[in-house]
């Protein structure tokens, strides 16, 4: 502590990691493609009628894609639990283990 102390005083910075030098400049990167972005669209040449049009479709596509994934995550799901109770009622496993997988299976989906 007392050395960089004394090192401050006399003008000397400690050394940055590269962490400490890439989150900053990423985080500037990204800021700024927002603002970018944000300005494109509020100056663009389209009608504000258009524009919105465009925008509306983006969003319906992205939640669209959401709620793909999300069926596509829960069918996963299903299948692994489906296994797993399969599995169970063939082999030697303990009542209270199937029926925890049984009931956490039927509270996730």
């Amino acid at each position: 502590m007392m050395k960089q102390l004394v090192l401050a005083k006399l003008g000397f910075r400690p050394r940055l990691t590269p962490g400490q030098v890439l989150w900053p400049l990423a985080g500037i990167v990204v800021t700024s493609a927002a603002v970018g972005a944000t300005f494109a669209l509020l100056f663009a040449p389209k009608p504000g009628k258009e524009l919105r049009h465009d925008i509306a479709e983006g969003a319906s596509a992205g939640a669209r894609r959401v709620g793909q994934a999300t069926s596509r995550a829960r069918e996963a799901v299903r299948s692994a639990t489906d296994r797993v109770t399969h599995r169970s009622d063939h082999e030697t496993i303990a009542p209270e283990v199937r029926i925890d997988v049984t009931e956490s299976a039927s509270t996730a989906v």
